[in-house]
């Protein structure tokens, strides 16, 4: 990507190569946590994973209503200081505190809810879950802020790595969901462990810049506060309409739906919001990179999004067995649908860049009161399938209402946003029509459901990357995604090899 403005062409090297970092450390940390949900699949039943499911989503509400905010502050803030980054340490400590103390107390109002006396003390112990998190390093932030992800990997990985041999090793032994329980605090106080370590600091209680901070977070505290409420509470509805076993079987579906696009693509939106402040702050053009943008992430998430949906039976039967195969519907329907609002959640980070935080807000709450009122309307009338029916709609609207965002910003309309992403379009529309005719036709009858899942992907590929091609040389070679990877390949192919040139 050339996220530079003209006048700094390596931010463009950064910016691709920090989301490259990133994208690799959070797939490669989703791929150690898959292979210990894999192997707990085969040990654990479904009503397990739902009830610390259920716990964990209680918890997590707390935290996000709660959330300050300030690394998204620390990084559009110029210069940060140590009393910066102390105040923020300080204030996510007390907040920790408080929220352990909250869900300590609150223990026995979830179990009375939804009659399930087992979530009581999987709750009290897991109450130290905020107190944990609030304690990490807040001046680790500063790699991020200078684009530099390496010691993330580090943090991420080795987090991970930790958790998962711990956690694997008590399965065998223990057999039940305290394993979960265990696994998740551990990864939490190795990671606030390693923070430290990566990045030495030793922070004062401060109160010193709280002012500051707090005046960037206000709205955003508010975005997030709707924002988790909308991540938490579906499980929660879940839970309340269709029992643990649902949950257990939405949850692990959600889980894995979320690698394609929170894995593989989230990691270039992360990198976006310090580029586009640098583009901010020297003047470049945000209108054109804007565009850019939205067109590489469309062409990235799309076929990742659908792929991931036509081949759900297969990844759901290989990877966790077949007491997971109802977990199927969910890939199909929230693939496809995170992959669509992908294409244009590039306004978070230009209104980060631009300091437009209200917007943001404004957007979540549409999201969030829209999203929750379809899900228990759903959920009511037409159970699993209602609830993912709503999920879908309320990332179609988040798209729309993002859309309107870049509009109002940069002063882009709407439909220029979809015309950078019809080439995408057109060819992800083929190879889902392809699989799907290769389907309905028996083409895969009697074969085993590695090669199965093997040929889908071959096909699906081969599909998209030919018509994608096909669509651009018919346009006359325009300048777009296609040119910039082909320059890509290139270059590693042949070295200093001239530029591919646009044919308009």
């Amino acid at each position: 990507m050339s996220i530079d403005g003209g006048e700094s062409p390596a931010l463009a090297s950064k910016v691709a190569k920090g989301a490259a970092v990133m994208g690799f450390t959070r797939l490669l940390a989703r791929t150690m946590g898959l292979v210990s949900t894999v192997i707990l699949a085969r040990l654990l039943m479904p009503e397990d994973f739902g009830l610390v499911a259920i716990a964990l989503s209680y918890i997590h509400f707390f935290i996000g209503i709660s959330d300050l905010n300030f690394q998204k502050a620390l990084i559009t803030e110029s210069d940060p200081t140590d009393a910066d980054f102390s105040t923020a340490w300080t204030l996510n400590v007390l907040r920790g505190v408080a929220l352990s103390l909250i869900t300590l107390a609150s223990s026995s109002f979830l179990p009375a809810m939804l009659d399930e006396p087992r979530l009581g003390p999987v709750i009290a112990v897991l109450s130290v879950f905020p107190l944990l998190e609030g304690s990490a390093n807040a001046k680790f932030i500063t790699f991020e802020k200078n684009l530099d992800f390496s010691r993330e990997m580090i943090l991420a990985v080795g987090t991970k790595f930790l958790s998962v041999v711990l956690t694997v090793v008590l399965a065998f032994l223990l057999k039940n969901y305290w394993v979960l329980v265990i696994g998740t605090l551990f990864g939490a106080f190795a990671k606030v462990t390693l923070s430290f370590a990566l990045m030495p600091f030793r922070p004062s209680f401060t109160f010193a810049s709280h002012r500051k901070l707090i005046q960037f977070s206000g709205w955003l505290m508010g975005a997030t506060l709707l924002r988790s409420v909308g991540q938490q509470m579906d499980k929660l509805i879940v839970a309340a309409l269709l029992g643990t076993k649902t949950t257990g079987i939405y949850h692990v579906g959600q889980q894995l739906a979320q690698i394609p696009t929170t894995e593989m693509i989230a990691p270039l939106n992360r990198a976006l919001h310090p580029a586009f402040s640098s583009v901010r702050k020297s003047g470049g053009d945000m209108k054109s990179k804007a565009l850019e943008s939205a067109e590489i992430l469309g062409a990235l998430a799309l076929p990742v999004g659908v792929g991931f949906a036509m081949v759900a039976h297969e990844l759901i039967a290989i990877i966790y067995g077949e007491k997971w195969l109802e977990a199927t519907i969910v890939l199909q329907i929230l693939v496809p649908a995170l992959a669509i609002e992908r294409v244009a959640t590039v306004a978070d980070s230009i209104a980060l860049a631009l300091g437009h935080t209200k917007r943001i807000f404004t957007r979540q709450t549409i999201v969030t009161l829209f999203a929750l009122s379809m899900q228990v309307l759903g959920g009511y009338l037409w159970g699993l399938i209602g609830i993912l029916a709503a999920f879908a709609a309320a990332r179609i609207v988040a798209l729309f209402l993002n859309l309107m965002m870049l509009q109002h910003m940069l002063g882009t309309p709407c439909y220029l946003y979809i015309l950078r992403i019809r080439r995408s379009v057109l060819a992800v529309t083929g190879m889902a029509l392809l699989i799907y005719f290769a389907e309905q036709n028996g083409w895969f009858t009697d074969m085993h459901l590695y090669l199965v899942a093997f040929l889908k992907v071959v096909m699906g590929a081969a599909a998209y990357t030919g018509i994608h091609m096909a669509a651009w040389y018919a346009e006359g070679r325009p300048n777009g995604f296609e040119t910039r990877v082909l320059n890509v390949v290139k270059k590693r192919l042949f070295g200093g090899a001239r530029d591919v040139k646009a044919g308009l």
